[in-house]
């Protein structure tokens, strides 16, 4: 697995542990319990999100800069 990947299933995970979390909180009929399992469970998911469009972004990015610098490098042919 690549960093990016590792990344995106870490928060994958803590979106897993708040179902989990909240499925123990309602088996145990603790009132308190299901909603924190559901805010652990809303947080991994955002998260999870958001790391994904920063990495889709920063390939965008990285694609369009090796695109201008292998331009600029290129000899220009019409020139001559």
């Amino acid at each position: 697995m690549n960093r990016e990947q590792k990344a995106l299933f870490r928060q994958a995970q803590l979106a897993g542990l708040g179902i989990v979390v909240g499925g123990v909180g309602l088996a145990t009929q603790h009132p308190w319990l299901p909603w924190i399992g559901l805010f652990i469970f809303m947080l991994g998911l955002i998260r999870f999100f958001l790391i994904r469009a920063l990495i889709r972004r920063s390939r965008k990015w990285d694609d369009n800069s090796r695109e201008t610098s292998a331009s600029s490098q290129a000899p220009d042919s019409q020139s001559e």
